[in-house]
């Protein structure tokens, strides 16, 4: 199987550190391939231990994964890595007072010649851009999503709210959690993006896909999304993984 991908991680304008992670396995042997993107929470370097661990958890486990025939095995696997790299975080924070509260956002794409799922914990985001269209895959798991599904508030409203960095899930914020699943078709010629909320709270969804259209080369399109996510205050991190399929 061959991928033409490109991921890019960045400090951004404010930040003193980069608590974001992205990064990807290519099991050519098995015609399948994994990418992630993390975005760590906690004082101090605690979100980036915590982001760190998913992404290091998440590509040890990929590295042994063969099942790619099956979509409920490739569920399975994905589900239990997350729970497992939850599980980690978790412990270590219980452990160590100064991790205490430590957590990390994880969005995952799976891509085989058939078809690709997507898994995600937080509000870090899969897109599918395709035949000149942007759709987000994944739902962002924040309370000011909560405040959009329940009507209270519309979409212009919640790009602007006052808590729309507040999640309402994350790997490490407790013994369990609970991953969102999507499936999608493998579409020749189409993109999956993932990214951390430094680039969505940055531009917009058409920025992002005026980015990803014309430039037309997943490597210019990662370096002009950072880019823009900067010119437009880079106030986080900003991590991306855009995938041509």
């Amino acid at each position: 199987m061959i991928l033409n991908f490109c991921t890019r991680t960045d400090i951004g304008n404010k930040r003193n550190a980069n608590q974001d992670f992205c990064g990807y396995h290519v099991a050519d042997k098995y015609e399948i391939a994994f990418f992630f993107v993390a975005d760590g929470m906690g004082g101090h370097n605690a979100g980036e231990i915590a982001s760190s661990m998913a992404a290091i958890t998440f590509i040890d486990a990929s590295k042994d994964f063969f099942d790619v025939d099956s979509d409920k095995g490739l569920e399975r696997f994905i589900v239990h890595t997350i729970k497992k790299a939850n599980s980690l975080i978790y412990k270590r924070a219980q452990i160590n007072s100064a991790l205490k509260g430590m957590g990390t956002t994880l969005v995952v794409a799976a891509v085989t010649e058939k078809f690709f799922m997507i898994a995600n914990v937080g509000d870090s985001r899969a897109y599918a851009v395709e035949d000149q269209e942007i759709k987000q895959i994944t739902r962002d798991h924040s309370y000011v999503q909560y405040l959009v599904e329940q009507g209270l508030i519309d979409d212009t409203d919640a790009r602007n709210h006052p808590r729309k960095n507040e999640i309402t899930r994350a790997l490490g914020a407790g013994e369990d959690v609970e991953v969102d699943i999507f499936v999608g078709e493998y579409k020749k010629g189409s993109y999956l993006l993932l990214c951390s909320d430094g680039l969505t709270n940055m531009i917009s969804d058409e920025d992002i896909r005026t980015s990803i259209i014309e430039k037309n080369n997943v490597f210019d399109a990662c370096e002009e999304l950072i880019q823009k996510a900067n010119n437009a205050g880079g106030t986080d991190n900003i991590s991306v993984a855009l995938i041509k399929l």
